[in-house]
């Protein structure tokens, strides 16, 4: 939830109503407990099996579902192919194709998904520019816990890498 922590607060409430399912036990961190209280349904399924889930889904009247993991650790691809909803979009947890027929769509760039190779692709590609990667607006790299940039540069600068804060020794 770290990249996507203010994302489920910013759609059109007017026009939208926004369920998270969580696939994954919750670890009391602050970017989950920001998307538990964005979101207007937040349903925790991480003990539910794949039909049980896909099942939740289609009962909870879902017109657009959307992976936000793709073939990452954790992920339960096989809910997707049991077609939960009409329409399903695969985003940021995968950047290639799923090579299945069970997304409609894959939200990408030009960068990740270059035009010429838009043939290998099974899903229909939603280009976004200028990138297709979510970040949080509001998230500083100071409230990740990562150094000021010009102390980073000097880590990387010195070979050093950073020592504690993500650094490539």
């Amino acid at each position: 939830p770290h990249l996507t922590r203010g994302l489920f607060a910013l759609h059109d409430r007017s026009r939208l109503e926004v369920f998270c399912y969580s696939l994954r036990q919750s670890d009391r961190s602050a970017p989950r407990a920001a998307v538990e209280s964005a979101a207007e349904h937040f349903v925790d399924v991480c003990s539910s099996d794949s039909a049980a889930i896909a099942a939740r889904i289609a009962a909870d009247g879902i017109h657009v579902c959307v992976d936000l993991n793709g073939f990452t650790s954790g992920a339960m691809t096989e809910l997707f192919a049991l077609r939960p909803s009409p329409l399903q979009v695969g985003m940021l947890g995968f950047p290639g194709s799923s090579g299945g027929a069970f997304l409609d769509y894959l939200a990408t760039d030009a960068v990740a998904s270059p035009p010429q190779l838009e043939h290998l692709y099974s899903e229909a590609l939603l280009r976004l520019p200028p990138s297709y990667l979510v970040t949080d607006h509001a998230q500083t790299l100071l409230h990740c816990g990562i150094l000021p940039p010009a102390a980073v540069s000097a880590a990387w600068l010195r070979g050093g890498g950073g020592g504690g804060a993500g650094g490539g020794d």
